[in-house]
């Protein structure tokens, strides 16, 4: 409980400090338009909904409890999660926004893990929070969590890949070409 507490506080952290970072390169707090189409709070609710669901889990034994040899991967998913995030919204620096915004001067940002991946800083997040679960040896919450955070961020990336496309026409589509959206090999 106390390891899945301190994941949980460095995914605070580091979101602040990555953040932080992209404010200070310009990024805007509250950016004038947004083609999010609401995606931003579901995934918001797709994370907090997993999180209480596998609060909840862990602490009334719904579904029994993974292993105690699952603890590292959750361990290791959760950090690689956290490194991976806080890279990719350093990468994006003053183009990352919370909701899905294209600014006048916008470009492919395929520095960094963009190279590989179209939407990493979503992989990292999706890591983190799935390692929370595999830490608290929870398999109600890992299956909640995969399910309702894979489809929170799946309909994003098609949200946000329309609006890119829109925007940069056969330059995004060429990118997309060469690398993965989520999981490299698997989508």
């Amino acid at each position: 409980m106390v390891l899945g507490l301190a994941v949980c506080l460095a995914w605070i952290g580091t979101e602040y400090v990555a953040r932080s970072s992209t404010w200070r390169q310009g990024a805007p707090k509250r950016p004038p338009a947004t083609l999010d189409r609401g995606t931003y709070p579901f995934i918001a609710i797709a994370l907090g909904a997993s999180l209480f669901w596998t609060l909840g889990s862990f602490l009334f034994g719904w579904g029994g409890y993974l292993p105690l040899w699952t603890l590292p991967i959750g361990v290791v998913t959760s950090v690689v999660g956290l490194v991976l995030r806080m890279w990719s919204l350093r990468t994006l620096g003053r183009f990352f926004t919370m909701p899905i915004t294209i600014a006048a001067d916008h470009r492919i940002v395929d520095q960094g893990p963009y190279r590989w991946l179209r939407h990493p800083a979503y992989t990292g997040g999706f890591l983190t929070v799935l390692g929370i679960p595999i830490v608290l040896g929870d398999p109600s919450g890992l299956a909640f969590t995969l399910v309702a955070c894979l489809a929170a961020y799946v309909y994003r990336i098609q949200i946000e890949e329309a609006a890119l496309i829109g925007r940069f026409g056969d330059e995004y589509r060429a990118y997309a070409a060469r690398t993965s959206r989520l999981l490299p090999g698997l989508y």
